[in-house]
């Protein structure tokens, strides 16, 4: 067996026991994986905000080519995912639960929903997180507190994002055609446009 010393341990350790490094005369980096490791770790806890920044930036510039990176890995590895999926959803039942629960009245569950039926109909409009917390701040300064733009109830964060002129009727999904409302109101609403809807009201 051939034997390589790290520089840095001061240990003789078997090849299998380096990286592969290109750029050296022996094929392998200096310093063992260990040391390797040891190194690396450091380097990224003294330049933490530098690192994070700099993974931003690069992810910004380059989201296209990730996504597409790793869109094509998942559909390769189809098969994998399903199985980690359903032993972890089998391992932590109540974890998966509470997680999906969560993420059902949040405020990226309602983008996408309203986002992905927007594209369906042609719709123009994208909402995001930033139009949402726009939307639910200019509820609470009309009413105090998170409100149905309907009824006038006082519902929390467990409200549905409403659109005043529905999709079906050419609506969109930009921020002037979006309200709150609670599931109530919102499923008695239909497809009717917000003034219809407030004259129902009205007459009963």
């Amino acid at each position: 067996m051939v034997f390589k010393r790290c520089p840095v341990c001061k240990e003789d350790k078997s090849l299998s026991k380096f990286n592969k490094d290109k750029h050296t005369n022996s094929g392998l980096s200096c310093a063992c994986k260990a040391c390797r490791n040891k190194m690396n770790k450091k380097y990224r806890q003294i330049h933490k905000e530098e690192m994070s920044v700099y993974q931003k930036e690069y992810y910004q510039k380059h989201r296209k080519r990730i996504l597409n990176r790793t869109d094509a890995y998942r559909r390769k590895h189809k098969q994998m995912f399903r199985f980690y999926s359903k032993r972890y959803s089998q391992t932590h039942k109540e974890e998966v639960r509470n997680s999906a629960k969560r993420f059902r009245w949040s405020a990226k569950s309602k983008a996408i929903s309203h986002n992905y039926k927007a594209r369906k109909r042609g719709a123009s409009g994208i909402i995001t997180d930033k139009v949402i917390e726009r939307i639910e701040y200019l509820n609470v300064r009309k009413y105090g507190i998170l409100t149905c733009d309907y009824c006038k109830i006082p519902i929390g964060k467990h409200y549905h994002l409403e659109h005043k002129l529905p999709l079906i009727k050419g609506g969109t999904n930009r921020q002037v055609n979006l309200c709150i409302a609670c599931p109530q109101c919102n499923w008695q609403k239909g497809v009717l446009t917000s003034t219809e809807f407030r004259a129902r009201l009205r007459a009963v």
